[in-house]
């Protein structure tokens, strides 16, 4: 069968059973493959797709494309993925990206944001509906793709609450994130439970107040660009340095591990042990007034 046509059986499936975000990214990634294939072999059959094309494929994400270590390991997760998927529906007889090896990643640049940043950004965006995304990605550990996908139905003030449902969330489970008094006290002020509880809670792309639709992907970065310049943050402290500094201060502030795993939707203690490996500027003064 011609890779195109693998291609959309393979991608009507995943539609099942991917989140909207992620199967955007195997769209994406086979628009890619097969328009690469069509300028050289159109037409194709999958079970002529071996190692050599495998190669050649993979060279031109990282030459041409020019990608980073990271996305290119990416796309060799998703290569392996659906040729594995086609070994199993008897498309091909064996996987040509299994002899690949990931590379190294570079280290994320991404510093934590101090409390007196902290202060600074949440006078600068007083009555902005901005500052409940920062808060929620600080106190309550929620994603900033999470946050898009948030309703009002999901706030629960009653038991100091935000639920973010199985299907919007990166490891597949409901969870209920914690809200500070802080947190309760914005959704008030910004009058969000007046409106309809279907709404999410981040719609007009000019306002950020509830309506019908998301907030567009971007929104929260470009938020996050205009902030940065207007309080000359470097470019290390990114929207998600407050996920890295909430976790952070939590396990500081003697918060037990599990219960910030459990909180940050990790899946295991090692994963919120790497977003906890910040810098301290108190490292020094903390080990010598401590250390019996």
């Amino acid at each position: 069968m011609p890779l195109s046509d693998v291609s959309e059986l393979y991608l009507k499936e995943m539609k099942k059973e991917l989140r909207p975000d992620t199967m955007r990214s195997y769209s994406a990634y086979a628009n890619m493959l097969l328009n690469w294939v069509s300028a050289r072999e159109p037409k194709l059959f999958c079970s002529l797709f071996n190692a050599s094309k495998a190669t050649r494929f993979m060279d031109y994400i990282y030459d041409e494309r020019n990608v980073s270590a990271r996305t290119w390991n990416n796309y060799l997760k998703m290569s392996r993925a659906f040729f594995n998927w086609c070994v199993t529906k008897a498309y091909t007889k064996e996987n040509p990206f299994n002899k690949f090896s990931l590379k190294k990643k570079e280290k994320k640049e991404r510093t934590t944001i101090d409390a007196d940043t902290r202060k600074r950004i949440a006078e600068h965006l007083q009555g902005n509906p901005f500052l409940l995304v920062c808060m929620l990605v600080y106190h309550s550990l929620i994603r900033p793709k999470e946050i898009r996908n948030l309703r009002v139905e999901d706030i629960d003030l009653k038991n100091h609450t935000i639920k973010v449902s199985a299907s919007i969330v990166k490891n597949h489970n409901t969870r209920y994130c914690a809200i500070s008094p802080q947190i309760e006290a914005l959704i008030k002020d910004l009058g969000i439970l007046k409106h309809s509880q279907s709404y999410c809670i981040f719609s007009d792309p000019e306002t950020m107040r509830p309506g019908t639709n998301k907030i567009y992907d971007s929104k929260f970065t470009k938020e996050w660009a205009k902030l940065r310049k207007a309080l000359g943050l470097p470019s290390t402290m990114q929207l998600y340095s407050f996920r890295d500094t909430g976790i952070w201060n939590m396990l500081k502030s003697h918060v037990d591990d599990l219960s910030v795993m459990q909180h940050a939707d990790h899946s295991s203690l090692d994963i919120t042990t790497i977003y906890a490996n910040h810098y301290d500027p108190n490292l020094v003064k903390i080990i010598n007034e401590n250390t019996p």
